[in-house]
């Protein structure tokens, strides 16, 4: 059972408990969130097993509307009385046939108690026959006593399995040894005293086994056997279970010799026999691969597995086969349990002394959340990395190193770049230009102000280097400090870490703190607020409302974003304003009406129509507020929220039941209004209620429970998760309420539709931001100063109060600097290379994490947990202060004199067909009316200074190819999209509130769309499909599908290094536990994992390899790969390790080639060999990836080589579009449509399939493809290009 929650059944209907599962070394149980006593016994008692029964028996067990639901229902509930009366057939007594298939399923038709010959089928029909009940009722009696008794059974296999699931070791003083039955029989297949893996134990179950019996008897039967997957399963069971019978039975005469000696040190010797209880182990390794891959039961399997059994089913009983893949099960079990044990030992065995608090769940939680966090960097890093690399492509677009962290590396980057950087003008123009994309650079442009020297942008860059690699090397590899104790070994003197010179970026990140005021001034004119609004109007409101504002509030993960807060609450204003504002008039704007006292909050969100501009810079005022005053705020008035929470689940309550009064008003015209439904179920009835808790400790109950049921949802156990939609709903009734608190004087004067008129934007700025920023309304506050990061000789050293941004950035250049947190220097470096998306992922993952340390346990050697917290605060602001000050790309882009006039040529030229530079309606989309100047396009700077675009030159050439019909196309649609987008938003709005008609037709209703709203939606599907033609050809006309390829390159880059990492970490525990029990030498293990060199760069490949001898190596092998390997056979299959670690797909050339990335993904998985859940769990995060967060699905085929299985896309057609489904409420699945319906075919497409809306275009789907499969190799081996599609 998994360390998880459950959800079950309360004491009333609606009544939902969560439930966590916990285990300790002596037992396993389950105890309720609220309790922390042992209540399995409880939980399993109110486990509704009844109903799995209806859910056998019964194909809707659960809808009370199947004719046979209170027949059922009698059979299986214990308090409940069997119901032995007919039911209505209409007076033809062929429609019981009918009834019977459609609502019995297989199981229940054919279902009888023992020793019975009558089927529940056949004592229903007798029923129906009108049979004297006191023949057919002792038979139903029957039946519900073997029910009665198998609820009773499973309820107690059910706590038995839950007590034992334990973990499986226990102490002995202070030897940690197995403790359970099965894992004390897998550790004696390490032999202690050679040092080897004892395969002789294995043979010998074999050879009592024997297997060419149970062959022979399989082989047998299916020769009699129709070649159905279920019935060759079922064959295969059967002789499977007689023979395990006899040879259970009839053990003794098998098996002679003395029992060996228990413990580890069996010895390995020849004579060894096994004893019955080990051999019944082995029997229970056996069945569970026969039940594998001959699955019995339909749910089990699926028409792939089913049509791969029909197909293999001899090879799935080949003795070469089963001995291979049982064996491969045992080892991989008792490499799991090595790996634990050491896991154990390496978290909470130190001083000689044990944690024995955290050898539990507790632990196990520990563990996985820290380990969580550590590789949440993982992703970010590998886009700093690729960033760091693209610096240093050269002109002939080949780079010369093939990971940038590497000694190697830097080494060749000061001999072949910087020293040629250092007397080449125009080198130096273009890579400041690239390097302010990044850092706060100054450029040439028109200030009066000097570039910066070359010398300084080398050292920023250098250092840049070694932070990044000095995260990277602390993370990709598996290490035993966390990500914050890495960080603050930085300011350790002591450390050996605090070499670097951080002088420089000290400078740089001065720059940011001093520009704050100026990029908040740029952002209240690029947002349109100073179009729209008088400067003596803003800075009024602001001052007289005490409006502050703050960079960053520390805030908790559940809080939502403003967009999602301010889309939420225009819909329900919208829907107010629908429903509840005046009829009279036509008039639908804000003002039309007169609010409620109880719904005025919600009257600040408007909802924004065509994108209008004014409404947008409202809009934009907003979110400021939000961000920088109102979640501040928060942090010291928690009732700003609290006060809401209670209030929001009255309020839910009370719209459900005007929504039923408003229908049944509706539905019965006699309705008595006195007699309105009162509702105790609704959408956040499950919700907890806010009883006076701090705000963090409520949302973390809520978290909790949100987890918990998003997993849920994705296992399909259970419908919406609304733990997220309420929290949203809060803030939207708290902030509107904030709003109306602090500006309702101002609100007529605030909101649209607004006018640019008598508003000078020049002045509106110059009265917002003064000189004196200590006049300005926008004065943002940041816990940062120039004093946190540089200590000029003899001043205060005091770096914790956080200050308004007042500095004139003015300081006497002679005196002495001391620099000081080079752990957020460090770490400021890292996210510079960073997009705002990417940070804002990456704040997230630290944001979940500051919030648990509150509520987790921790071991004895985690003392500072303040402090801890302290740093990560920090942190988050360093981000928030990195993404608010990030440079525009036009901004940049407009500065640059050398590179980017040539960036057409130098770089994508080999993406655009030649005729569309000879068009000058095609040329001008790339260049201004110079033909020379190129046009700044975003995504065209992103990949410049991020891709291998000389790696992608070669990948998707041929693939991606916009050529001047596409172009033309475009210039074609950009004329008239407008019209199709307004069109479309009309339409979606008319057809949101049409709901479909239905028709009963051979007794079932049958769906369909009447002839005016068929045309609607017809017209609504070809304006969609123009608009998503438009987008496909802009988004690749403006390289942003290219950007997009990018970002699945690096994103699933990322996650194969987290599987490398597994794979160090596993090692680490794995040979841990391997010199635990004696079996390893510990000078070993040092010498592989605790080499604490100054360079510190892992090389743990070389390391293992170099570190192991042959019968170090053979036993490791066995463990990891179940075969002996020489030396040079398990340095291939380690080594595989290297290129997908170090992100050598990047960096690759013809002349320094790499595997394919489908070639990568099957080399991981034979890395993974020893750990087959995670082995598969490979292809599982790829395609997860993909379907989540690109829209993409995609096909793997495998095939098998020497053993091995290989997975290969088969065709580049193998990636599909997952398509948006547009109009979900006419999309409904498994449903009929009414044949005389207008345009059947058509109306079946949208109903049936949805209105779907292709995410991507053939070609790009293509690239993608080719993505996975490109090959150096393979392309020099090709003599033509692939045509263009």
């Amino acid at each position: 059972m998994k360390l998880t929650r459950r959800r079950i059944s309360g004491n009333s209907v609606d009544q939902k408990i969560t439930a966590a599962f916990y285990r300790d070394m002596s037992q396993g149980l389950l105890y309720y969130d609220s309790e922390d006593n042992d209540c399995t016994d409880k939980v399993i008692e109110s486990m509704d097993f009844e109903r799995s029964w209806r859910g056998r028996i019964l194909k809707n067990g659960e809808d009370d509307k199947n004719p046979f639901y209170m027949f059922v229902k009698g059979l299986v509930g214990s308090n409940d009385k069997i119901v032995c009366e007919p039911i209505d057939v209409d007076s033809d007594p062929d429609n019981l046939d009918i009834l019977i298939n459609k609502n019995l399923t297989g199981f229940g038709r054919n279902l009888k108690a023992p020793d019975s010959n009558d089927t529940l089928e056949n004592l229903i029909r007798k029923i129906q026959a009108g049979i004297p009940e006191e023949e057919v009722l002792p038979e139903l009696k029957k039946i519900k006593e073997m029910i009665q008794k198998d609820i009773v059974n499973r309820k107690e296999q059910l706590l038995k399995s839950i007590k034992n699931n334990r973990i499986p070791f226990s102490l002995e003083g202070s030897k940690l040894v197995p403790s359970t039955k099965k894992m004390k029989w897998l550790f004696k297949l390490i032999d202690v005293p050679n040092k080897t893996f004892n395969e002789k134990m294995l043979e010998k179950y074999w050879e009592i086994y024997d297997y060419d019996k149970l062959k022979a008897n399989i082989t047998n039967r299916l020769d009699k056997t129709d070649k159905k997957a279920r019935s060759i399963s079922r064959a295969v069971s059967e002789e499977l279970r007689e023979y395990h019978k006899n040879l259970r039975t009839n053990y003794n005469r098998f098996v002679s010799g003395d029992r060996p000696a228990a413990g580890l040190d069996n010895g390995g010797s020849a004579k060894y026999n096994p004893d019955k209880e080990e051999f019944l182990l082995f029997l229970k390794e056996v069945e569970q691969y026969f039940k594998k891959y001959f699955p019995v039961k339909s749910k089990h399997s699926n028409k792939s597995k089913d049509k791969s059994l029909v197909d293999k089913y001899k090879n799935y009983c080949s003795y070469k086969v089963v001995k291979k893949e049982v064996n491969r099960s045992i080892i991989n079990q008792l490499v799991a349990g090595l790996i634990q044990q050491g896991k154990l030992l390496y978290y909470f065995y130190y001083n000689d002394t044990w944690q024995e608090d955290f050898l539990n769940s507790y632990g196990l939680s520990y563990i996985q959340v820290e380990e969580a966090f550590k590789k949440s960097v993982m992703t970010s890093l590998s886009w700093g990395i690729n960033r760091l690399t693209s610096f240093f492509i050269d002109d002939s677009n080949t780079v010369k190193f093939d990971d940038i962290t590497t000694k190697k590396a830097k080494e060749a980057i000061e001999s072949n770049y910087f020293n040629k950087l250092r007397t080449c003008s125009r080198m130096q123009d273009h890579f400041k230009e690239k390097l302010a994309f990044f850092y706060p650079v100054y450029v040439k442009d028109k200030k009066d102000r000097p570039d910066d020297d070359i010398e300084n942008l080398i050292v920023l860059v250098k250092n840049a280097i070694e932070s990044v690699s000095y995260l990277r090397n602390r993370t990709f590899h598996f290490k035993e400090s966390s990500l914050l104790e890495l960080l603050k070994e930085l300011d350790d003197k002591n450390s050996g870490q605090n070499k670097i010179d951080y002088s420089v970026a000290a400078e740089f990140i001065k720059r940011d703190i001093e520009n704050l005021y100026d990029v908040f001034r740029e952002q209240i004119r690029s947002l349109g607020i100073a179009e729209y609004y008088k400067a003596d109007m803003i800075s009024d409101c602001f001052k007289t409302c005490g409006l502050e504002f703050a960079l960053y509030s520390p805030k908790n993960s559940l809080m939502p974003a403003f967009k999602n807060v301010y889309k939420r609450g225009a819909n329900l204003n919208k829907a107010y304003i629908r429903d509840k504002g005046p009829k009279e008039t036509g008039d639908q704007g804000q003002n039309s009406y007169k609010a409620l006292e109880e719904y005025r909050e919600l009257t600040w969100y408007i909802e924004v129509k065509n994108n209008d501009q004014s409404y947008n810079a409202y809009k934009n005022l907003l979110q400021l507020i939000y961000y920088h005053a109102f979640l501040p705020e928060v942090r010291e008035n928690e009732a700003l929220i609290t006060d809401f929470i209670n209030r929001t689940k009255e309020w839910n309550r009370k719209e459900t039941e005007e929504r039923l009064n408003t229908k049944n008003n509706k539905k019965h015209k006699n309705f008595d209004e006195n007699d309105d439904i009162t509702v105790n179920t609704y959408r956040y009835e499950s919700i907890p209620d806010y009883q006076g808790e701090s705000l963090d400790d409520y949302l973390k109950v809520l978290q909790r429970k949100q987890m918990a049921r998003a997993k849920e949802v994705n296992e399909k156990e259970e419908g919406n998760n609304n733990y997220i939609q309420f929290i949203r709903d809060v803030v939207v009734w708290a902030f509107g309420a904030y709003l109306e608190n602090k500006l309702k004087n101002y609100k007529n004067e605030l909101q649209p539709p607004l006018s640019k008129e008598n508003i000078g934007l020049n002045d509106t700025l110059k009265e917002l931001f003064p000189e004196e920023k200590v006049k300005s309304p926008f004065n943002i506050k940041c816990r940062f100063s120039i004093s946190t990061f540089i200590d000029n000789k003899g001043k205060s050293t005091d770096n914790t109060s956080a200050e308004a941004v007042k500095t004139d950035g003015k300081e006497d250049e002679k005196d002495k600097k001391n620099i000081k947190r080079k752990d957020l220097l460090c770490f400021y470096l890292f996210l510079r290379l960073l997009d705002e998306n990417e940070i804002c992922k990456l704040q997230h993952q630290f944001i979940k994490y500051r919030c648990s340390l509150k509520e987790r346990r921790f071991p004895g050697n985690r003392t500072k947990l303040e402090k801890e917290t302290e740093l990560l605060a920090e942190l988050e602001e360093l981000m928030e202060l990195v993404r608010f000050t990030m440079p525009s790309i036009p901004e940049i882009s407009a500065k640059a004199e050398s590179g980017y006039d040539t960036m057409i040529k130098k770089y994508f030229k080999d993406f655009i067909e030649k005729k569309v530079f000879k068009n000058p309606k095609t040329s001008n989309l790339y260049y201004h009316s110079d033909s020379k100047t190129p046009v700044t396009r975003k995504y065209m700077a992103l990949l410049m200074r991020s891709a291998p675009l000389h790696l992608y030159k070669d990948i998707f050439k041929g693939y991606y190819l916009i050529t001047k019909k596409e172009c033309l196309e475009y210039i074609k649609l950009s004329n008239i999209i407008k019209d199709y987008q307004n069109s479309l938003n009309e339409l979606h709005e008319q057809l949101e509130r049409i709901k479909l008609k239905s028709e009963k037709q051979n007794g079932k209703d049958s769906l369909y769309l009447d002839k005016k709203d068929f045309y609607k939606v017809k017209e609504y599907v070809e304006n969609l499909e123009q608009v998503a033609r438009y987008k496909h050809l802009q988004h690749k006309i403006n390289f942003e599908s290219l950007y997009r390829i990018f970002r699945i390159h690096v994103d699933i880059a990322a996650r194969m290094v987290g599987y490398t990492q597994d794979w160090e970490r596993d090692m680490h525990f794995l040979f841990k536990a391997l010199v635990y029990n004696g079996v390893l030498e510990e000078r070993r293990f040092e010498a592989i994992f605790n080499n604490n060199d100054d360079n510190n760069d892992g090389r743990i490949v070389k390391k293992i390899q170099n570190n192991l001898n042959n019968k170090n190596r053979e036993l490791v092998s066995m463990l990891c790969w179940n075969k002996k390997l020489n030396k040079n056979e398990f340095g291939a299959i380690i080594w595989k390790r290297n290129p997908i670690a170090h992100l050598n797909h990047f960096t690759q050339t013809e002349q320094n080639s790499k595997s394919s990335l489908e070639s990568l993904i099957n080399s991981l998985r034979i890395l993974l060999a020893y750990d087959r859940k995670r082995q598969n769990a490979v292809t599982k995060t790829i395609n997860d990836l993909l379907l989540n967060d690109y829209h993409i699905r995609i096909k793997w085929e495998g095939r098998v080589d020497e053993g091995q299985i290989y997975f290969n896309i088969k065709e580049k057609e193998d990636i599909e579009n997952e398509p948006i489904i547009h109009l979900k409420h006419l999309h409904k699945k498994d449903c009929y449509i009414y044949k005389n319906s207008y345009m059947f075919d058509k109306q079946k497409e949208w109903i049936c399939n949805g209105i779907k809306e292709e995410v991507y275009d053939k070609s790009i789907l293509k690239c993608i493809g080719n993505l996975f499969k490109f090959d150096y190799e393979d392309k020099n081996k090709s003599s033509a290009n692939p045509k263009h599609t």
